[in-house]
C-alpha cells in the first residue's frame, strides 16, 4: 500500500480507501461507492462536466475544490466520507489530490505521486496522471491554481461548498448525498426530502458524539 506523510491508499477492484489515523475517504466507481457507504455522507461528482466544451479550468477546478472542502468538513475531526465520479478514475483522483494539497499540506508532486501510486494498482482502470484527454489538462489546471495561490486559500471554503454543491437524500434509502453541480441552479427537493436529511444529520451527529465519549 502506497504511503506518504502519514496517509495510506489501499485499493481493490472498483475503488479503495485513502486514510490517515481516524480519517477515512472511500472512493471509486459509482456502484462501488454506493455499496461501500453506510452511515456517512457520499459526495457525487459524476454530474460535473467531463470532456465537454465547458470542461475548462475556471469551471472544473472550483468544483474539485468544492468536493475537496466537503471531504475535509466531514473528516477533519475524524470520520468517514465517500467520494466518487462515474468510474472513480480521473475526477475522483483529482479531488483527492486537491484535498491533500488544500487541506493536508501536500505539494503537487507529493499528492499526485501518492494518488497515482494507488490508482495504478487498481485492476479495473488504467491510470496515468499525465495522459492526454482528461488527466493532462487537469494536472495543468490544478498546478496553475496552486501556483497562483487560489488552491491553497481556504478562506472561501464555504463559498465553494454553497455555490457548487447541494445535498440530496436517496429516495429509497436513508442515505444523504452531496452532489457537485454542473450549474448554479439547485434541483427542487422532493416531498419529505429535507426531513429525511435532517434525520440523517441527527443520526450522524449522535454517532460522532458517541465516538468522542
Amino acid at each position: 500500500m502506497p504511503e506518504l506523510k502519514g496517509w495510506t491508499i489501499s485499493v481493490e477492484n472498483g475503488g479503495g480507501t485513502l486514510s490517515s489515523g481516524n480519517k477515512f475517504i472511500v472512493f471509486g466507481k459509482r456502484a462501488y461507492a454506493k455499496d461501500h457507504t453506510e452511515g456517512w455522507y457520499r459526495i457525487d461528482i459524476s454530474q460535473t462536466f467531463h470532456g465537454q466544451a465547458e470542461d475548462v479550468a475556471t469551471v472544473t477546478v472550483p468544483r474539485f475544490m468544492s468536493a475537496a472542502d466537503l471531504v475535509h468538513r466531514e473528516v477533519k475531526n475524524g470520520g468517514v466520507v465517500t467520494m466518487h465520479c462515474a468510474n472513480g478514475n480521473s475526477r475522483t483522483s483529482f479531488v483527492l489530490i486537491v484535498y491533500l494539497m488544500r487541506h493536508e499540506g501536500f505539494t503537487w508532486d507529493e499528492a499526485s505521486q501518492l494518488i497515482s501510486d494507488g490508482q495504478t494498482e487498481r485492476p479495473d482502470i488504467v491510470f496515468n496522471i499525465n495522459a492526454g484527454g482528461h488527466n493532462g489538462p487537469y494536472s495543468t489546471w490544478v498546478k496553475e491554481y496552486s501556483q497562483n495561490g487560489k488552491l491553497m486559500d481556504r478562506a472561501d471554503s464555504s463559498y465553494y461548498i454553497e455555490t457548487f454543491s447541494q445535498v440530496r437524500c436517496e429516495p429509497k434509502e436513508n442515505k444523504a448525498v452531496f452532489e457537485i453541480m454542473k450549474t448554479h441552479r439547485p434541483k427542487k427537493m422532493r416531498a419529505g426530502e429535507q426531513e429525511r436529511i435532517d434525520v440523517f444529520d441527527g443520526a450522524l451527529g449522535l454517532l460522532a458524539l458517541g465516538a468522542t465519549q
